[in-house]
């Protein structure tokens, strides 16, 4: 059996649409089969680049205290790693593992933590839950604050087909 090379085009007031190879629905890219591994991966570089302003101003010795470095990242930062979390909560480890590293990243700016100290110890030593479980209780929240309809359902059924 033969390709099928025909491709139609379509246009909107005489501009040609061009085709994608990811669908963006409210923020979130969604890739071929289902992926959102480069929805994390924008995220993170989005992240990462807030992250280093983070240690512009955290400086050694001088610069912002870990409670004021802290309340950068809570308000600045980590909802750049949450946003889609409805979705993203699902998602598979290794396409939340570029959300993960940053938030690693932030915790260690923050803290003046080298890179050998244990993420457990970075958790512990400034008391925010782990970005996993965050996406988790959001997501959950979000299902709470919807109530519970058949809208929500169906909506929830299709997130699950779409995140794995």
């Amino acid at each position: 059996m033969k390709p099928n090379h025909y491709v139609e085009r379509f246009y909107i007031f005489g501009e040609e649409i061009e085709e994608s190879p990811a669908l963006t629905l409210l923020g979130v890219k969604i890739g071929a089969n289902a992926s959102l591994a480069d929805h994390c991966k924008a995220r993170a570089v989005s992240a990462n680049q807030r992250i280093n302003l983070l240690r512009l101003i955290s400086g050694r010795g001088w610069g912002a205290n870990p409670q004021i470095l802290e309340q950068l990242y809570i308000q600045y930062i980590r909802p750049v790693l949450e946003h889609g979390a409805v979705v993203t909560a699902n998602a598979l480890d290794s396409h939340l593992k570029p959300l993960v590293l940053a938030e690693h990243k932030a915790l260690r700016a923050i803290l003046g933590a080298p890179r050998w100290t244990r993420i457990s110890d970075l958790y512990e030593a400034i008391g925010l839950e782990p970005l996993t479980d965050r996406l988790a209780t959001l997501r959950q929240k979000a299902i709470l604050r919807f109530g519970d309809s058949e809208a929500i359902r169906q909506t929830m059924k299709m997130l699950e087909i779409i995140s794995g």
